[in-house]
């Protein structure tokens, strides 16, 4: 039996221009394999992030960041990096959807590791070129993640995507390509993914390929079953952030899009932007909020996959349990 390519039911990719008919049936779709995904239970060990934020922290938050790229990057400056590096050594970064490569430079400033970074993308970011002349531990090239396996450096031992995996259309081969190096080099590797929830529907509207719910999530996390692997998916954020996106993202955007077709001219399109302050006091609130209720409405997930371990490095980050509800 052929395996599936997809945690997907279905082929329609929304970054691709889709007519309003092929849309709408976008929509129907995600919603039925976010919601009735067949005859699968979830199997895959779920917390909630529950981050204290310090005001050190919440100061490395851009002001007019999302809700749920705040999370990710509050879960990343959450990590005890010393005992990863103690763990794994050297730090070897493959970042796969790395779009202007980032996320290389934060993981070497909050890491404090001997870093090598490789981060790939299906097209050529501007920023690129200067990130390599400024830091000579970066590189860069255009790939699809369908070609990923055969440009993985043999000394990968840290795989990393932020809000990319949604976007590929065969994610399920794209995972067996990271599970087949595993299982070939016998590396200690850490994975971590962030990706969108099911509500991220109702949030981001058409937005790459599909979300994910602890269902569909573990497709994934049964591929490295038979590796000395140990997963857990950690749910990020919840109802008041999810009102704070809708609200300051979600709503104006749409309504810009009415009035934009109907030829009226409306200038609240994403009101981040025009009311900062307000916007970021607000942020700070929801995740603070969240934090202390584990919700069944995530805002966005980070998966984590450790495998050839000697220690479970992240089985204490999180302090609440939350059930497999989708």
């Amino acid at each position: 039996m052929t395996s599936a390519p997809s945690t997907s039911i279905y082929r329609l990719n929304a970054d691709i221009k889709l007519s309003k008919a092929k849309r709408i049936f976008w929509m129907f779709l995600n919603f039925i394999n976010n919601s009735y995904f067949p005859q699968r239970k979830a199997n895959v060990s779920i917390k909630q992030f529950s981050p204290d934020v310090s005001d050190a922290v919440w100061a490395e938050i851009p002001k007019t960041t999302s809700p749920a790229r705040g999370l990710t990057e509050i879960f990343l400056l959450s990590i005890n990096w010393q005992a990863v590096r103690s763990e794994l050594g050297g730090l070897n970064v493959f970042d796969t959807g790395c779009g202007s490569g980032r996320y290389g430079v934060m993981l070497c400033q909050i890491s404090k590791a001997r870093l090598t970074y490789f981060g790939i993308d299906t097209n050529v970011h501007t920023h690129w070129k200067e990130r390599q002349e400024e830091n000579t531990y970066l590189r860069f090239k255009q790939i699809s993640s369908d070609d990923a396996a055969t440009h993985i450096p043999e000394n990968t031992n840290f795989f990393f995507t932020n809000s990319s995996i949604e976007h590929i259309e065969n994610d399920l081969e794209y995972f067996r390509q990271i599970r087949d190096f595993i299982g070939r080099t016998k590396k200690n590797t850490i994975q971590i993914h962030f990706f969108p929830s099911s509500v991220c529907l109702w949030l981001y509207l058409w937005h790459g390929v599909r979300q994910y719910t602890p269902r569909t999530v573990s497709k994934i996390t049964d591929l490295f079953n038979q590796n000395d692997s140990y997963s857990i998916l950690f749910s990020l954020g919840g109802n008041n952030c999810n009102s704070l996106h809708y609200s300051f993202v979600t709503k104006p955007t749409v309504w810009a899009l009415l009035k934009a077709k109907f030829g009226m001219r409306f200038n609240r399109n994403d009101r981040r932007k025009s009311h900062t302050e307000e916007y970021y006091r607000l942020l700070k609130t929801a995740i603070d909020k969240d934090a202390i209720v584990a919700s069944s409405n995530p805002t966005y997930y980070a998966l984590v996959i450790h495998s050839n371990f000697s220690d479970r490095l992240f089985e204490n980050m999180g302090s609440l349990t939350v059930n497999a509800i989708d």
